[in-house]
């Protein structure tokens, strides 16, 4: 894998999220899609009280896609430019 400036960051959060298969899954796929040079998964444990501040950075920083597990489904909802309405009605994303 060639991570560089041009590498297209995406990220799951949570607290914890070390158990989490999305970046293994998302990076394999990457891989078998031959553009594993272009993006890259990774995870970060992050407390609730710094979800709005992770946020602003991943907005400052570029990154191309978020998801979101537990604890903070709900959390960070408010910090979303938009939200699909079937996940506005159950109150989660």
């Amino acid at each position: 894998m060639k991570i560089n400036a041009k590498t297209k960051l995406c990220i799951i959060i949570g607290d914890p999220v070390d158990h989490s298969l999305s970046p293994a899954m998302h990076n394999a796929g990457y891989e078998a899609l031959g553009i594993n040079d272009k993006f890259v998964y990774i995870a970060a444990n992050v407390k609730v009280e710094n979800v709005k501040d992770v946020i602003k950075a991943m907005r400052v920083m570029g990154f191309r896609g978020l998801t979101c597990t537990i604890p903070h489904k709900i959390e960070v909802i408010k910090y979303l430019d938009k939200i699909d309405p079937i996940a506005e009605k159950i109150g989660a994303v």
